[in-house]
């Protein structure tokens, strides 16, 4: 059986065959394609599920969930209510299923950069959000607990273990999918990136990919500050019907 890399690459001869197929243009005359075509001067970006390694706070069972997570790696604007897909440190994949009634700040109101899902958060004295650490304490200073308002109960989120779907409804697999603007490509097409030499399942989207921007899912880089942008970039589209019929495992 093909394995996942095999599949991918760029250099298979069934990749040299679809890149000569029809002609090659720079140019579209509609978005989203009605044919298969080169298209220039596109954003590379990258994204991962949240990797549990990075946070720190003290383990809560959300809703939806039989096994326990950091509250921060599940809660926070960093994690998965804002990744919308986890990994645990034992390789086990969670991901957001519904419910979330959007962001509060470090303040702990709705307004400004998002620090934390709109639920299951603390304050302390100084009114900012705080949560218990798993080696005791607290991030932030302690909870003002004096006040039932200074925390902030699960309300709404539901988790779920397993890896999450694309907006497509195909599986989100490591550099083999890739977010796209679907009013410039469709869901389900294939689409190689050079820079990889790899073709890409169009399985995703998200608020921040419009128009020439693609957003390559991947595993989690050693550090926060990882993750690779590339500017200019030449890409090849297959539509979906020219990628079932060329590359029919891609999208499965």
């Amino acid at each position: 059986m093909m394995d996942l890399s095999q599949l991918t690459r760029g250099v298979l001869a069934v990749s040299a065959t679809v890149m000569t197929l029809t002609p090659a243009t720079s140019a579209a005359s509609q978005f989203p394609l009605a044919r298969s075509a080169w298209l220039d001067g596109f954003t590379l970006t990258e994204y991962w599920p949240a990797p549990e390694r990075w946070f720190r706070g003290a383990k809560v069972v959300a809703p939806g969930l039989t096994k326990a997570y950091p509250v921060d790696f599940l809660y926070s604007a960093m994690g998965v209510a804002m990744e919308g897909d986890g990994v645990g440190v034992d390789g086990s994949r969670v991901h957001l299923a519904s419910g979330l009634t959007g962001y509060v700040n470090a303040k702990g109101v709705k307004g400004g950069t998002p620090y934390w899902a709109n639920e299951m958060f603390w304050l302390n004295s100084s009114g900012l959000l705080t949560f218990p650490l798993q080696a005791g304490g607290w991030s932030n200073g302690a909870w003002a607990s004096s006040k039932p308002t200074n925390k902030v109960n699960a309300k709404l989120a539901r988790f779920e273990p397993g890896p999450s779907l694309g907006a497509s409804g195909a599986p989100l697999r490591s550099l083999a999918s890739v977010a796209v603007d679907p009013k410039v490509i469709a869901y389900r097409s294939a689409v190689y990136l050079s820079a990889y030499d790899r073709w890409f399942c169009a399985a995703d989207t998200g608020g921040a990919i419009v128009g020439r921007h693609l957003d390559v899912f991947r595993d989690a880089p050693t550090v926060r500050a990882g993750g690779t942008t590339r500017l200019s970039q030449r890409i090849r589209v297959l539509i979906p019907a020219d990628a079932r019929k060329l590359l029919p495992l891609l999208c499965r």
